[in-house]
């Protein structure tokens, strides 16, 4: 497990320790704009493999959290229209 403490420690970080599963962090500076794409080419990994999350709130004020590939684009309009 890392015990590394040069990253932000957040919820998702709190998480992992509580419930003792391993990880590695990847402490990188951020782009604007730079996405998966850039983490893909930074740590020399396929970008399919970069998971990434979408978070969503409909005109009813309810959330919805897509997570998805990094190498794939979501379509709010279709999305909208399969969830009713």
């Amino acid at each position: 497990m890392s015990k590394n403490t040069d990253y932000p420690v957040t919820s998702a970080v709190r998480f992992l320790r509580t419930h003792q599963i391993d990880f590695e962090p990847y402490i990188y500076v951020y782009e604007e704009h730079g996405g998966t794409g850039q983490f893909a080419q930074l740590f020399g990994v396929d970008e399919h493999r970069v998971v990434k999350t979408i978070v969503l709130q409909n005109e009813a004020k309810k959330g919805l959290v897509v997570v998805m590939h990094g190498d794939r684009q979501i379509s709010t309009r279709n999305l909208a229209r399969d969830l009713g």
